[in-house]
């Protein structure tokens, strides 16, 4: 079985599809076709690893597969690129990427574009084609050669090493995708094994535990009597202390409630009040929009303000897909509405690490926006770096906190 999916998907991605692919996309065959190399056992091995990890998604991946075999055309999937708009099979092989690799899609997409020697916007393309023949392929099997759930997730599991080792050593992806999945289930882990570490030497310990106890209230007895003389004096300390560390961490700590927020479509979003959806509703539904230029809107933009990135990289935290979803969820209420992405960073560091850092981030929002569906109506994504920055590079981390953002405007052309 494993022959006849990988056979058809390669089939499906063969023949005049690379010179196809290339005219549109502005790219050499030889590009085209050095990326789907990789990109077919990248997809591949991605679902593999999901599925070891959360067997649950294994339906996802049967009844997209039958979805996309039964009701979309597969038979010419070249003509899918440059048409300027988002294809359905398009939209939902992307949506179905992102479900796979989350916010570490941009990251692979950047790999497998330096690999090839073709832009990051191609190989993006080429992503999501790909999962549609991917998707096709196991659909094929399911629906014509009465395959079953239990002989893909069989597929897969026999499989996936297989893929991983397929994909091109040098891009570092096999070893990216193994631990895709698995940082929260290590993480759970170390928990539970310190946790019982920790038991363990409490019991073995327990007959130290009664001095032990003793002596902390003691401890707890001397520091309450010492207060007495000096704690108008510690408490201001103290007071200062907690205040800084406070105002650092504001930000992520302070208390918000969610509300619903109701889109024209009559779909629901949950989001805080005044945050960045609330904002771009009113303002798209105002006459300031509906008369507003380009070249008006420039100078306005909305701030995410549930958006984050692992520390130091361009990978989207998990946290960070309820307000991209909720992004796209208004994009597709106001299809006639376009934006464009904006990263930002404060001034400390290397000004030209931060600009590549702020650009990446950028397109790695936007990328996750065109797996949502709506890349159409964000055709433009750029970093600035610390350009803007108004606090000086040498003050608090708190301080500098306002110039670190990722932002959005509307753009009308």
């Amino acid at each position: 079985m494993s022959t006849s999916i990988l056979d058809y998907a390669k089939e499906l991605l063969g023949g005049n599809f690379a010179q196809a692919a290339a005219e549109k996309l502005g790219e050499t065959p030889d590009g085209i076709s050095k990326a789907i190399s990789a990109i077919v056992p990248t997809i591949f091995g991605g679902i593999g690893n999901k599925i070891s990890n959360d067997p649950s998604f294994l339906t996802t991946v049967v009844s997209e597969a039958r979805n996309i075999f039964t009701n979309h055309s597969l038979s010419d999937l070249g003509s899918l690129f440059g048409s300027g708009t988002s294809s359905t099979e398009g939209t939902q092989a992307g949506s179905f990427l992102f479900d796979i690799f989350g916010g570490g899609l941009h990251g692979i997409i950047e790999k497998i574009s330096s690999f090839a020697g073709i832009k990051s916007s191609s190989t993006r393309q080429l992503f999501d084609t790909s999962g549609i023949a991917s998707l096709g392929s196991l659909g094929k099997n399911l629906i014509e050669n009465n395959g079953t759930p239990d002989s893909i997730g069989e597929f897969f599991k026999s499989n996936k090493a297989s893929f991983l080792s397929s994909i091109p050593a040098s891009l570092g992806l096999s070893s990216l995708l193994s631990g895709l999945h698995t940082h929260a289930a290590d993480a759970a882990h170390g928990v539970t094994s310190a946790a019982t570490s920790v038991a363990s030497r409490a019991k073995s310990s327990s007959k130290f535990l009664v001095p032990l106890i003793l002596g902390i209230i003691l401890l707890f007895l001397l520091i309450w009597l010492f207060r007495g003389c000096h704690g108008n004096e510690n408490a201001m300390v103290m007071a200062d202390t907690m205040q800084e560390d406070t105002t650092a961490v504001m930000p992520a700590t302070a208390v918000r409630t969610l509300t619903a927020v109701v889109l024209p479509n009559g779909d629901t979003l949950q989001a805080y009040p005044g945050g960045i959806e609330d904002q771009l509703v009113k303002f798209i539904e105002s006459d300031d929009y509906k008369n507003a230029t380009d070249s008006t809107l420039k100078d306005k933009w909305f701030n995410f303000d549930d958006l984050n990135f692992k520390f130091g990289t361009t990978e989207l935290d998990s946290t960070s897909t309820r307000q991209l979803n909720n992004i796209a969820a208004i994009l597709k209420a106001f299809p006639d509405v376009k934006m464009k992405i904006g990263g930002y960073t404060d001034k400390k560091g290397d000004s030209t690490a931060n600009l590549k850092l702020s650009d990446s981030r950028a397109k790695a929002v936007q990328t996750a926006l065109n797996a949502a569906g709506v890349g159409s109506q964000v055709p433009e994504a750029t970093g600035y770096g610390s350009q803007f920055a108004t606090v000086a590079a040498d003050a608090s981390d708190s301080a500098r906190a306002v110039d670190r953002r990722t932002s959005v405007r509307l753009i009308k052309k």
